[in-house]
C-alpha cells in the first residue's frame, strides 16, 4: 500500500468509523491492516476504533457489530467513541464494554451490538481482551505455524455473562489475559466474514478462515487481508457482499527495539 494510505495513530487518538476501507495501520506496538466493506452502501453496521493513550505505549482495538443500520449505528458509534475517549489509559477491555452496555440498553433492542476488545501494553507486552456475544480473537505465535482462539477466563460466578449489549445492564464480562512476543498476530474479525453464504448455502466458516491464515504464514498483513476478501468474493460467486457487513483486522506485535523507552513500571489504569 502507498504511503496516503497509512494511518498511524498519535498520543491520545481515538481513530475509526464504519466506513469502507482499506488501510494500514500502525499502533503503540502494533502493524498491520484494517479492512471493511460494507454490504448497503459505504457505510455499515461494522463500527471499528483504535486508540492511542496519552504516553504512546498502550493502544486499544474495538470492533463492534451493531444489529441495526442508520441512527443505531450512528448511537452505538458516538458512545463507543466517547467511552474511548474517555477511558483513553485504561487497560481493562471490560471496562468498555459495561459502559457501553449501559448506554445500548437504554436505546433498547433496536441497537443490539457484539463487541470484541482488546488492549495492548507495549512496554510489558500484556495483552488483554474481553467479549460481548462476538466471535473470539484468533492469535498466532510468531514461532507457531498455526492460528488459534483466545479465550476469556470465566471468572464471574453469574450463569449470564459476556452477552450482546443492549440485553441487560449490569452484565458482567469476563477478561482474558497473556503475554505476548514480537511477531506474534492477532486477528478480529466481524461475523459477516465467517456467515458468507456459498450459492449452495455453504457458511464461509471460522475453519476456513484459520486455514487461510495458516497457509499464508508471515504474508503481509495487508496481503493477507486481500486474499481473504478475494476468497469471500470467490465463495459468494459475487463482488457485492450482500448478506452483511465484513470488517477484518490485523496486527503484528513489532520489536521490542522499536519501542519508546518509557519506565517498565509505568502505571495504566485498570
Amino acid at each position: 500500500m502507498s504511503s496516503n494510505n497509512l494511518h498511524r495513530l498519535e498520543c491520545t487518538e481515538v481513530w475509526g468509523g464504519n466506513e469502507a476501507i482499506r488501510k494500514t495501520v500502525t499502533i503503540p506496538g502494533m502493524r498491520g491492516a484494517l479492512f471493511c466493506k460494507p454490504c448497503l452502501s459505504a457505510t455499515g453496521g461494522d463500527v471499528y476504533y483504535l486508540t492511542n493513550c496519552t504516553e504512546g505505549i498502550m493502544s486499544r482495538i474495538f470492533l463492534a457489530d451493531v444489529v441495526g443500520h442508520g441512527s443505531a449505528v450512528a448511537k452505538v458509534s458516538n458512545w463507543l467513541h466517547e467511552v474511548l475517549k474517555g477511558t483513553i489509559n485504561v487497560m481493562d477491555p471490560t471496562n468498555v464494554l459495561r459502559e457501553l452496555n449501559h448506554h445500548v440498553v437504554r436505546q433498547g433492542f433496536d441497537s443490539l451490538t457484539t463487541v470484541a476488545g482488546m488492549s495492548f501494553a507495549w512496554h510489558t507486552y500484556e495483552l488483554e481482551f474481553g467479549y460481548a456475544g462476538h466471535p473470539p480473537i484468533l492469535y498466532k505465535p510468531r514461532r507457531s505455524e498455526t492460528w488459534r482462539t483466545l479465550t476469556v477466563d470465566n471468572l464471574s460466578k453469574h450463569q449470564v455473562r459476556n452477552i450482546v449489549l443492549g440485553v441487560k445492564d449490569g452484565v458482567p464480562f469476563d477478561i482474558g489475559r497473556m503475554h505476548v512476543r514480537p511477531g506474534d498476530r492477532i486477528f478480529v474479525y466481524s461475523d459477516g466474514l465467517v456467515e458468507a453464504r456459498s450459492q449452495r448455502g455453504e457458511f464461509f466458516g471460522e475453519q476456513r478462515v484459520i486455514d487461510l491464515l495458516n497457509a499464508e504464514g508471515t504474508a503481509e498483513p495487508e496481503a493477507v487481508l486481500d486474499i481473504l476478501s478475494r476468497a469471500v468474493t470467490a465463495h459468494v460467486d459475487s463482488e457485492h457482499w450482500h448478506h452483511d457487513d465484513v470488517t477484518m483486522i490485523l496486527q503484528e506485535v513489532r520489536d521490542q527495539e522499536e519501542r519508546p523507552s518509557y519506565p517498565k513500571e509505568l502505571a495504566l489504569a485498570v
